[in-house]
């Protein structure tokens, strides 16, 4: 695997379809392709701090026949942000800070939580996609 690259913000600094594992200044990491991800710095803890390129394909699920990043499996660390798929019909994704509560155990547990919005929103999409057919 390539070095760590210190980011500030800027474009995106790969080709699009280039797999790169990402820090956030929150502590969060993940993998996924470059043209997928907010390369821009706007001071929050959603931030890339640094960039690699990667040399594994990032782990995804499939949800009714499409395929979507794999959601959180282990709690992130406390006041991390993260995106879960909602619960009701008034809220698709929501952005929400870790606190352990009782719901985000339960949204972890059952797989809905994602460190990136991009990653819940596609799930969120995959788990509607069979009411959007009627």
């Amino acid at each position: 695997m390539s070095e760590w690259i210190k980011w500030e913000g800027g474009e995106c600094p790969v080709p699009p379809n280039t797999l790169v594992e990402y820090r956030l200044r929150c502590g969060g990491s993940s993998t996924y392709y470059a043209g997928s991800i907010a390369w821009d710095c706007w001071d929050t803890g959603l931030d890339i701090v640094a960039y690699r390129v990667a040399e594994e394909p990032p782990r995804t699920i499939t949800v009714n026949g499409v395929v979507v990043p794999e959601p959180m499996r282990e709690a992130p660390k406390q006041g991390t942000y993260f995106f879960t798929v909602g619960f009701t019909a008034d809220i698709e994704v929501g952005g929400f800070h870790w606190y352990g509560l009782r719901w985000q155990e339960r949204a972890l547990k059952r797989g809905l939580c994602h460190l990136t919005e991009a990653a819940a929103i596609t799930h969120f999409e995959a788990l509607i996609k069979p009411s959007r057919r009627n």
